[in-house]
C-alpha cells in the first residue's frame, strides 16, 4: 500500500499531541482552542460567509 508522506506526518503530529495531553480529550480541546485564539486572524469560522465577502461572481447576477 502506498503511504502519503503528508498523511504520515499528520498522524505523527496527532500522536505527539495526544501524548503531550495524556490522551485527555479535554486537554486536547483546550489546546486547540488556545491555538485557535492565538491565530484568530487566520481562522475562518464561517467559510460560506467568507467566500461571499471575498469573491466576485464570474457573471454579474441581476440585481432586480
Amino acid at each position: 500500500m502506498w503511504k502519503d508522506p503528508i498523511v504520515e506526518k499528520i498522524h505523527a503530529i496527532r500522536l505527539k499531541i495526544e501524548a503531550e495531553c495524556e490522551g485527555d480529550f479535554t486537554k486536547i480541546f483546550a489546546r486547540a482552542v488556545k491555538i485557535q485564539e492565538q491565530y484568530k486572524d487566520r481562522v475562518v469560522s464561517d467559510p460560506v460567509k467568507w467566500a461571499k465577502e471575498h469573491s466576485q461572481p464570474v457573471i454579474p447576477l441581476p440585481t432586480s
